[in-house]
């Protein structure tokens, strides 16, 4: 018998989990995206992350307005992203943060993990 399929890294299996997550809540995921774990918490960063409306609005000055749906999105799914990096990498999150800048089209998510001596 073969060998079952290797599992993706835990730091690729989050990136994939959270470009995934993207893709279903706002119709298209992020073409770049980078994950470190370390130790307490876990870093996500993701590029070209908007949607063809989000670029025409930061093009025309309204940059705030993408931050702001941006925010309220993930406030309203806080849990929703918690749950699923917990289910990712196997520990519990007790702190989420995050933040996007349409001009530069990038997203960094920020999640402490429980026992966390900064969380």
């Amino acid at each position: 018998m073969g060998d079952a399929p290797a599992r993706p890294q835990p730091a690729l299996a989050l990136s994939n989990a959270i470009v995934g997550w993207y893709a279903e809540k706002f119709g298209r995921g992020p073409t770049r995206s980078k994950t470190y774990i370390d130790g307490d918490h876990a870093t996500v960063i993701l590029g070209d992350v908007q949607t063809r409306v989000e670029r025409t609005l930061a093009a025309h000055g309204e940059e705030s307005l993408v931050k702001e749906v941006r925010r309220t999105v993930k406030a309203i799914h806080r849990a929703e992203l918690s749950g699923l990096v917990e289910r990712t990498t196997g520990r519990a999150v007790v702190a989420m943060h995050s933040d996007h800048d349409p001009g530069t089209d990038t997203s960094v998510y920020v999640f402490l993990f429980a026992g966390s001596k900064t969380g």
